[in-house]
């Protein structure tokens, strides 16, 4: 088997950028305006990672279906996407019932990855404009 050379994609960084605004965002938020700043920003930092977590292996999963057949493309996207929602379900799971963590601010990180791909348009236009100035 031919070993491919992983490029990284600009919508990817541009996701991660966008995640990682979030994130940082989230917990300025958590911290000015939450009583119990480390429970909950424990809980929402843990969700940050599990979007980028999600977003990493979405996205070597789909470049990997690329270089697939029609069939077996859609077979294997349907396999890790089954296997992406089991692992951060169960991840999900056993920090709720552990107690470290504030269950909502884990599940409102979790959405990071949404929020991302929402401004995505928007971060694509500043690092376009960031990258030509550097």
């Amino acid at each position: 088997m031919k070993k491919r050379k992983w490029k990284i994609n600009d919508t990817f960084l541009e996701l991660l950028f966008g995640i990682m605004l979030v994130g940082i965002f989230g917990t300025l938020m958590i911290m000015l305006l939450i009583h119990d700043k480390g429970y909950s920003a424990g809980g929402f930092v843990a969700g940050v990672v599990i979007s980028v977590m999600m977003l990493t292996h979405m996205y070597f999963e789909l470049e990997k279906a690329l270089y697939m057949g029609e069939a077996g493309a859609l077979k294997h996207t349907r396999m890790t996407s089954g296997l992406r929602m089991v692992v951060v379900t169960a991840v999900m799971m056993v920090l709720a019932y552990s107690g470290i963590v504030n269950i909502f601010a884990l599940l409102t990180g979790a959405m990071s990855l949404k929020v991302s791909a929402y401004i995505q348009p928007f971060t694509h236009k500043f690092l376009i404009k960031f990258l030509q100035k550097g």
